[in-house]
């Protein structure tokens, strides 16, 4: 408001010692007065938003609730598919939306609610509404974020069941996640059965003691820090990746069974 009057009185001022008539001079004060008024209101319409605004998960804070709203629901929807939802899986959730998306200390003081509200109703959840309302708030980028959520907390149990992977799939699809993106986020968290075994060269029967073996082994040939000098050191430090994922895979099922 006082760049209105700032611009009002030096419209006045400038009208009386030029034109040296005080009507004139009260003429352009009122022009001074909406000139600027008009000038502050266009700063405002082409900024859109204030700095801090550029931080947060979602441009639009009046949607921030919506929005929160929507990824806890969907990610209890995910969770659900197991009959029961797990208080360490809802920690890993709250504790990913705090630290891994800017969603503002508004949003993360809400999370806590929305989780006991969503789970008191759990027979309503609308995963389809959840992914509207996503696509409807969020940015490309906040939704591969969202995505990357989803595989998070479901291994949080240390794997992802077919029917979660097929929830997270829909997901992807539903929130238009281009294929290529989906792939690179799938192979850190999803190694498939056949894959395990033959990756580690190793029977589908084999102890927990056998499949350490065969992890030292290949080590001692792909491990980075044997690499110094190959000429195929990238190619074999991705080789080498693939390699930890099927053997922790591996060794979980071999002490699990």
């Amino acid at each position: 408001m006082k760049i209105k009057y700032i611009g009002s009185a030096a419209a006045f001022f400038t009208g009386l010692l030029i034109v040296q008539d005080f009507i004139s001079a009260a003429v352009l004060a009122m022009l001074g007065y909406f000139l600027f008024d008009t000038s502050e209101q266009n700063v405002y319409t082409a900024k859109g938003k204030t700095d801090s605004d550029d931080d947060c998960f979602c441009n639009d804070q009046a949607a921030s609730p919506m929005h929160i709203q929507s990824i806890v629901r969907l990610c209890i929807s995910l969770l659900n598919l197991k009959g029961n939802v797990l208080f360490s899986e809802l920690n890993v959730m709250k504790s990913f939306m705090a630290n891994d998306m800017d969603i503002g200390e508004e949003g993360i003081l809400t999370i806590g609610d929305i989780i006991d509200a969503t789970l008191r109703s759990k027979d309503s959840l609308n995963p389809q509404e959840s992914v509207a309302n996503i696509n409807q708030y969020c940015r490309y980028e906040e939704k591969l974020s969202i995505l990357h959520l989803l595989f998070v907390i479901a291994i949080a149990d240390t794997r992802i069941t077919d029917d979660e992977l097929n929830f997270i799939m829909w997901a992807a699809q539903a929130m238009q996640i281009q294929t290529t993106h989906f792939a690179e986020l799938k192979a850190v968290y999803v190694v498939e059965e056949i894959d395990v075994y033959k990756t580690l060269g190793i029977s589908t029967d084999a102890t927990a003691a056998e499949i350490k073996k065969a992890y030292r082994k290949l080590a001692l040939q792909y491990h980075p820090d044997k690499l110094h000098s190959d000429p195929d050191a990238e190619e074999k430090s991705k080789l080498f990746q693939s390699i930890t994922a099927a053997y922790k895979k591996a060794l979980s099922e071999a002490e699990n069974n």
